[in-house]
């Protein structure tokens, strides 16, 4: 009797050599478009790179837009580049929230629905959602560059034209895609490899959607950092008050001074009524606790001439120093 040997268990292979085929049978040629560039694209800069862009970008812009509600330029401060990237988490929650919301949904509305159809069915729907998608991604991205031709009228539609340009760009892809995986299935023989176009193709998309959500982040930055200087205002009231002590006359416009009597006092002059925005860069960031958007704040230097002291909200401040 012959025998026949067992091949011993290993690691499952991604790929039938033999066919070129991966192990679902789904046609996926080495060195296709999206991998070569993605492969080009990490060469420039890796991903943790852009993250880290993109968190300092909406930081440096979100303290900009906070600091210039006070009508403080935010170079002032000399923040640092840990706080720019401190400002980013906070703002950042909801919409990565929402962009993880979204890709579980549409993840697992594939695998509920992709079962349930023979591929017959799943062709006919591709194909009916195609040109849904590419009339759709072309609206989008002519949106888009409406807004960037005139922008005025889009100012209070915060991170749209951004979103809709990435989007856009994102289903006139997918749409290519399929319309160029229809033809090939067609096809007796797949060619192996990429031509040059369609990885300079890919690489546009991803340059596209990169700039658009960059754009959408810029927008959305420039809300939340005014967003949160009007809700440091509306909550100034409650906040710890600040009193400043200084040897010489620092001359603040509208902040209650008092003249520190006696020949052995430390500090001449006493200003109240101030609270305490942000100590940074070797500067005090102060705003009078009745401040307006016509009020003035005010920035001076961390020195020893200076000494600042808190006390709870609502405290009202001794007569004399």
């Amino acid at each position: 009797m012959r025998r026949t040997a067992l091949r011993p268990p290993g690691r499952l292979s991604t790929r039938d050599s033999r066919n070129g085929r991966t192990p679902d049978g789904v046609d996926e040629p080495e060195g296709s478009e999206p991998s070569r560039a993605l492969r080009v694209l990490r060469t420039v800069a890796a991903p943790t790179t852009l993250l880290a862009a993109l968190l300092y970008f909406f930081g440096q812009q979100q303290a900009h837009h906070f600091f210039r509600y006070f009508g403080v330029h935010h170079s002032v401060m000399g923040l640092s580049t840990e706080d720019y990237l401190l400002r980013s988490i906070d703002g950042l929650y909801p919409p990565m929230t929402a962009v993880a919301i979204a890709t579980l949904a549409g993840l697992w509305g594939y695998r509920l629905l992709r079962p349930r159809l023979s591929d017959y069915a799943w062709l006919v729907l591709l194909r009916v959602l195609a040109p849904i998608a590419a009339v759709g991604g072309l609206a989008l991205i002519v949106f888009a560059v409406i807004a960037v031709l005139d922008p005025a009228p889009f100012i209070e539609f915060v991170a749209i034209p951004g979103l809709c340009l990435t989007i856009g760009v994102l289903l006139l892809a997918s749409v290519a895609r399929l319309r160029a995986s229809i033809t090939e299935s067609r096809r007796d023989s797949r060619p192996r490899g990429s031509p040059p176009a369609a990885v300079a193709e890919w690489t546009a998309t991803f340059v596209l959607v990169s700039l658009g959500l960059f754009w959408a982040v810029g927008d959305y930055s420039a809300a939340v950092g005014k967003g949160r200087g009007q809700a440091f205002e509306a909550n100034l009231s409650r906040m710890a008050g600040a009193t400043v002590y200084s040897k010489d006359d620092l001359r603040l416009a509208g902040v209650p001074r008092v003249h520190c009597q006696g020949a052995e006092a430390a500090y001449r002059f006493r200003y109240d009524g101030l609270t305490l925005v942000i100590q940074s860069g070797g500067k005090y960031f102060l705003l009078p606790r009745d401040w307006t958007p016509r009020a003035r704040a005010v920035v001076v230097p961390t020195a020893d001439s200076l000494r600042l002291e808190f006390t709870a909200p609502a405290t009202a401040p001794p007569p004399t120093c």
